[in-house]
């Protein structure tokens, strides 16, 4: 029983490629006859002019020839390739005015008409010079010609090309007094009818190939976009050479509080701070393809501030390389990071740095062999006042010199709690004099 719902719903999805595939080859053909019609449009242009130029030469430039029977032929042939051109060219327009030119039978049927007509007057007129000049390469000419020229359905032209070369070798036989001359013709003719049918084979198929390449592209770019504007996060396309914005999802106009139109002008600098920054971007994108969780503080509107998480990729949209972003709003968790690190390294009862971190402090002001006075203060008699008054007097003894000495230190000069009634302050060596005359001061008063 499981087997059989597992067939049938392989059954369905089959039944949905088929149905994916015949829609996609329907597509093609329609596209195909487009492409072909217009081809046909030009090339029945060229041979008008070619076709008058021709009369011309039959009718005045040859008309003293001994047999009349050959130039009559050609006029023949070259009058109803004339006035094939012009019927194409009538029946293109009428048809496509109507409005069902590619919706119909009837663009298969004009092309092959058109081409099976074509194919067999460049047979007849080569047959007729093969009489006069025994050259039949204008044959020859012309199947390769279409082959390149027009990539009809293949099997439209096998049948094309079996009917007219039928047609020809019958006439060869007919014209051609010697028989191993007639067998080289007709050996290297059916070589270049097969070999025409080839290159009408091979540009079908790549014409198709090109055709579902492209069409997959556009499906596609279409799912892209769609998972590009659903997506929950605020997402931004650029251009990777001067950081445009191509697209923005909905979710990114209303983090950013603008409206498309006004996001335009800043020209993608939205997730980036400045030109520095994007070309650095840029560079370790084009280096390795991804950038993931860059940190960065910035103004997304006037007045508001916020720390963004972003993330690049470099992908190809529409045949060229651009900048997908992705961002994260980050400040609610660098809001709390900054309290843990004020908690970690700041005193509770008095608010200045604590040990860990002065100390951290002083090692680094070492390591970069920067100049400072170090000062250690402690507080005279604190037993005495905790055991007179009570520890929470003692505490507020802590907290008034700590505030006191806190006025009258710079803001660049370091002063935590050593320990207890301990403090150091760490003293920058060109404001090192003031900065004592203000500590002594603060000393002194304590002292009062």
């Amino acid at each position: 029983m499981a087997n059989s719902k597992v067939m049938t719903v392989m059954e369905r999805i089959a039944k949905l490629y088929r149905h994916k595939d015949y829609m996609d080859d329907k597509s093609f053909v329609k596209t195909n006859h487009i492409f072909l019609l217009h081809r046909l449009k030009i090339a029945s242009i060229i041979l008008l002019i070619l076709y008058a130029y021709y009369l011309y030469v039959d009718v005045i430039l040859v008309n003293d020839l001994k047999d009349p029977s050959f130039r009559y032929t050609l006029i023949a042939l070259h009058s109803a390739g004339f006035l094939l051109s012009i019927l194409y060219l009538y029946f293109y327009r009428k048809i496509k005015n109507k409005g069902f030119i590619f919706t119909s039978m009837w663009p298969a049927f004009l092309i092959n008409t058109y081409v099976i007509f074509y194919v067999f007057m460049g047979a007849m007129a080569s047959i007729n010079s093969q009489r006069f000049t025994g050259n039949v390469d204008a044959y020859a000419i012309i199947l390769i010609s279409v082959a390149v020229i027009l990539p009809i359905k293949p099997k439209h032209a096998f049948f094309i090309f079996l009917f007219n070369h039928a047609a020809f070798l019958i006439g060869l036989y007919m014209v051609n007094e010697d028989k191993y001359t007639l067998i080289a013709k007709q050996i290297n003719t059916t070589i270049a009818a097969i070999i025409a049918f080839f290159i009408v084979l091979t540009f079908y198929a790549n014409r198709r190939s090109q055709f579902i390449h492209k069409l997959k592209i556009k499906e596609n770019e279409a799912s892209f976009r769609k998972l590009f504007e659903v997506n929950p996060y605020p997402l931004l396309l650029t251009t990777i050479s001067d950081g445009k914005i191509v697209l923005i999802n909905q979710r990114a106009i209303d983090f950013y509080q603008h409206s498309f139109g006004q996001i335009e002008p800043f020209e993608g600098n939205l997730i980036y701070n400045n030109l520095e920054e994007r070309f650095f971007i840029v560079k370790q994108l084009s280096k390795y393809g991804s950038i993931k969780n860059h940190i960065v503080e910035q103004n997304i509107s006037p007045g508001v501030t916020k720390w963004l998480s972003v993330n690049y990729e470099l992908i190809e949209h529409e045949n060229e390389k651009h900048i997908l972003a992705g961002v994260t709003d980050i400040t609610n968790f660098k809001k709390v990071e900054a309290e843990l690190r004020r908690h970690a390294s700041v005193d509770i009862l008095t608010g200045v740095i604590n040990r860990r971190s002065g100390t951290e402090i002083l090692q680094n002001a070492q390591k970069q062999h920067k100049e400072f006075i170090l000062c250690f203060i402690d507080i005279n008699n604190l037993k005495e006042v905790n055991d007179k008054y009570g520890h929470s007097e003692g505490d507020e003894l802590i907290k008034s010199v700590c505030q006191e000495i806190t006025k009258h230190i710079e803001k660049e000069d370091v002063f935590f709690r050593y320990g207890g009634d301990e403090f150091i302050i760490v003293f920058l060596i060109s404001k090192c004099l003031r900065s004592i005359k203000y500590g002594m001061t603060s000393l002194l008063l304590l002292v009062k």
